[in-house]
């Protein structure tokens, strides 16, 4: 990004106008967003970050799909045993995320992964670091972050029924007050 010209964050701008999950967004804060994301290209069976890791990125899938896995072990052990068996065999996959939903909200509080997130197929992403996704949610510019960003997280949730714990929502605690973000 801190290379990036004024002709990248056109194209960038472009893309992002493309997705519908950005129609609320202000001007802005797209414009913020172009400076500050990183373009990501990845192959089919990429691990993004695994279930119990403290997240330090934000996404939002430009192209492509992704699978959310949750391990029973990994939720009723210990979450340091995932970095020592980062290949649990007991993970399922409960939903697929697909383009314009955004993801890693957990980053706002440091709340660990509720879930492994691996690509389904060849997939685009836009990826925000954490000191950057908290200035835009902090620096509101008047509400215009903050409301955006919610928005598109609020709009784009999804509940996955989870086989051991119930359904689970990709949200973050601010759309549902249940105090912690969940991917």
């Amino acid at each position: 990004p801190e290379e990036r010209s004024g002709e990248d964050v056109d194209i960038i701008l472009a893309r992002l106008k493309s997705i519908k999950a950005f129609d609320k967004f202000h001007p802005a804060l797209l414009q913020q967003i172009c400076l500050c994301g990183f373009y990501e290209c990845l192959e089919k069976g990429i691990t993004l970050y695994r279930q119990g890791d403290i997240g330090t990125n934000w996404y939002t899938v430009l192209s492509g799909s992704l699978d959310v896995k949750v391990s029973e072990t990994a939720n009723h052990q210990c979450f340091a045993l995932t970095r020592v068996l980062p290949h649990v065999k007991d993970a399922v996959t409960i939903c697929t995320l697909g383009i314009g939903t955004a993801f890693g909200e957990s980053i706002l509080d440091n709340t660990p992964r509720h879930a492994t997130i691996v690509t389904r197929e060849f997939s685009e992403l836009l990826r925000i670091e954490q000191r950057e996704f908290r200035t835009l949610w902090e620096c509101s510019n008047g509400g215009l972050a903050v409301n955006a960003l919610r928005a598109v997280l609020c709009s784009n949730s999804s509940v996955c029924q989870h086989p051991w714990a119930g359904p689970v929502a990709f949200v973050t605690s601010h759309c549902q007050g249940s105090g912690n973000g969940l991917f």
